[in-house]
């Protein structure tokens, strides 16, 4: 099974907007498969709006909820998953890139979707990638 992140925006990304950003960041799509994707030499990641995690994640995990909506400052509206696949070193690296490129244009904070559910701010992103750290480890 592949690591997983999901990016919390309070604003409201169209899959179509999603979509322009992934293309112009040099992503690709395939036809009649939902969401698009990164790749860099090996690296790899799946990009896809699914923004059913909101309410699982505020049944699921209430309390780690509440405080990623504290560090978004407002209700969350997007929720952008991002599947991280192999090889997961250089994918993870990838995956923060993705997150910071979306961090610059949306307001959002990034979670691990396992059981701590920890919520990382854009500095905390950018402290993350300065200490040669990624989402699960170096």
């Amino acid at each position: 099974m592949s690591d997983v992140i999901a990016i919390f925006s309070n604003a409201a990304i169209t899959e179509e907007a999603l979509r322009r950003f992934v293309l112009n960041a040099g992503g690709y799509e395939v036809n009649n498969i939902v969401g698009v994707y990164l790749a860099e030499g090996e690296a790899c990641i799946w990009i896809v709006i699914d923004n059913s995690v909101l309410h699982d994640a505020r049944l699921d995990v209430p309390r780690a909820y509440q405080q990623m909506l504290e560090k978004l400052g407002g209700e969350a509206q997007t929720c952008i998953v991002i599947d991280i696949m192999n090889p997961p070193e250089q994918s993870h690296q990838l995956a923060l890139e993705f997150a910071l490129a979306c961090a610059e244009i949306w307001p959002c904070v990034v979670n691990r979707m396992d059981n701590d559910f920890h919520s990382y701010s854009k500095e905390e992103l950018m402290r993350m990638r300065e200490e040669g750290r990624t989402f699960f480890g170096t």
